[in-house]
């Protein structure tokens, strides 16, 4: 199991580094605007770049190349909230599109999405169920040769901006989570409505409500089988847990870099040596360089057993609650560092508090992965013999 990177991929990613230092930082917001919005100048420079492109013939390397690409880009100081918008398209639509797609589909959809001219979107939490599987009310009935959505989602990363959502609605009530459907839901559809929606953290990753009224699709909008919706969902759900916050330990390295060099210039009056000479710094610096490594290594293998592995549900859940907790928990030790200039939000370092944060709830809060991580022990763990 060898996770290092060969030349070629090396050369890419110092690319990828490069174009987020130059072009892919946070946007300021304008005067009087609270805040700064979704950078489509820094998107169109990723699909440029070719971050969203997937090779049909091995999605697997495309999976993985696009994970590392991302935490490229955030060790180039990229905003999380491009990274994490990014990463919504990348592994909440376009991943499980490459899946389980119909030729048709792939056709259509994955020129447009793998160039980033269009915006992906991954439906599935509601207002009153969460991401419950069970309780999804959102509902889809047959007519002919369409199919008509009725119900909302909420808490959808890019769906303002988005141009089509995978969507998971109940199409057979009585066969429980067995009973769900996937589509792909042009934003522009009649009956869809999508309102901006106001969050905390994560500015440039806009997210949004989505009402759907009586909306009417062709059947070959349906992505896998009638009543699959169960797989399409695990799908995204487990390129999700695993890579989308891969951006996030290299924006996590980056802030451990860039406070470092202002602990090293800081200095208390009348003493000769650096803020960051003292041991006690030192030390937090080291744990939160631990910290970010041993997160990095285990969605590494991450990535390597939702492509070659046969467990395919408990390591992203691990990888998800592992790395989600690590780089909240950094950011909020590197806050401290700045001290009062933290509070200020000196090098965003309040900022990167609050993004983290955020993230300790998409793709499942701590307890829904733990859930999930105990619910495949008696299969993962060593026999006793």
């Amino acid at each position: 199991m060898d996770f290092s990177l060969t030349a070629a991929d090396r050369q890419q990613w110092e690319a990828a580094r490069r174009l987020a230092s130059e072009h892919l930082s946070p946007v300021v917001p304008a005067v009087g605007c609270e805040r700064a919005g979704f950078d489509q100048a820094g998107w169109r420079r990723l699909g440029e770049f070719g971050l969203f492109q997937a090779d049909l013939r091995d999605p697997g390397s495309s999976f993985r190349r696009a994970a590392h690409l991302l935490e490229a880009c955030g060790t180039g100081g990229a905003d999380r909230g491009l990274l994490f918008a990014a990463g919504a398209h990348i592994f909440g639509c376009l991943w499980p599109l490459i899946q389980l797609g119909t030729p048709a589909q792939h056709t259509h959809w994955v020129p447009r999405l793998g160039t980033g001219e269009q915006i992906g979107a991954l439906a599935i939490t509601e207002p009153e169920a969460g991401s419950a599987i069970s309780a999804l009310a959102t509902t889809v009935t047959s007519e002919g040769d369409e199919v008509i959505l009725s119900g909302a989602k909420t808490l959808v990363t890019n769906a303002p901006v988005a141009h089509v959502m995978l969507l998971i609605a109940k199409e057979f009530p009585q066969r429980g989570s067995l009973g769900l459907s996937a589509f792909l839901v042009p934003t522009h559809t009649p009956g869809v409505t999508i309102r901006p929606l106001a969050t905390v953290g994560l500015d440039g990753a806009p997210a949004g409500d989505v009402e759907l009224n009586e909306v009417r699709l062709p059947r070959a909008a349906r992505l896998g089988p009638a009543g699959g919706g169960l797989g399409v969902l695990l799908s995204a759900m487990q390129a999700e847990r695993t890579a989308i916050l891969a951006g996030f330990l290299g924006a996590a390295e980056f802030d451990l870099a860039r406070c470092h060099q202002y602990l090293k210039n800081r200095r208390r009056p009348g003493e000769q040596t650096s803020l960051a000479d003292h041991q006690s710094v030192q030390h937090t610096l080291a744990e939160i360089r631990c910290r970010l490594e041993a997160a990095r290594w285990l969605l590494y293998r991450g990535l390597w057993e939702v492509t070659h592995g046969t467990d395919r549900i408990a390591w992203p859940a691990m990888v998800k609650k592992t790395v989600s907790e690590a780089v909240y928990d950094c950011a909020h030790k590197i806050q401290c560092l700045y001290a009062g200039a933290g509070w200020r939000n000196i090098d965003r370092s309040a900022t990167a508090v609050q993004d983290t944060l955020a993230i300790l709830s998409a793709s499942g809060t701590t307890d829904v992965q733990l859930n999930t991580i105990a619910s495949q022990l008696s299969k993962t763990l060593v026999p006793l013999t």
